[in-house]
């Protein structure tokens, strides 16, 4: 409906549609056209993507064997790296030792605000600055 309280011709056509043939089964409201699929493509492919960038991550860089040892966050946000010190970052959970990448994930690299977290929202979304933390709510299609 438009701002006056009147009903949109789509709204309108359906209506009408729906008295001719009152047996007619209404349009599922989960088919939302075209936009909406890609829309929902492009989410399961950033999932996708994230978690094998996390994969590839542990396999170039090592995997803590997390069998042996549970991080908490308060945890976790210690290991940044610096002189002989580890830095670990976690993806869904995972915890994935990235101290051999320091060019890239050390001080002034270009992954470096994904240390000491688990940044899996911004793994997702993309969005480095606002979405660094482990939300994965509202991350459906």
């Amino acid at each position: 409906k438009d701002a006056a309280g009147r009903s949109s011709n789509a709204e309108t056509e359906q209506a009408a549609a729906q008295e001719q043939n009152p047996t007619a089964i209404a349009p599922d409201p989960r088919k939302r056209g075209l936009k909406w699929d890609i829309l929902d493509a492009s989410l399961y492919l950033g999932i996708a993507a994230g978690v094998a960038i996390a994969m590839i991550i542990g396999s170039k860089y090592g995997v803590p064997d997390s069998s042996k040892r549970v991080f908490t966050k308060d945890q976790l946000k210690h290991f940044i790296g610096g002189r002989q010190a580890p830095m670990y970052l976690a993806i869904l959970g995972e915890v994935y030792d990235v101290t051999k990448g320091h060019k890239h994930y050390g001080e002034g690299g270009g992954y470096a605000f994904f240390v000491a977290k688990d940044a899996t929202r911004a793994f997702v979304t993309g969005k480095f600055k606002e979405d660094l933390n482990d939300d994965v709510e509202g991350l459906t299609p």
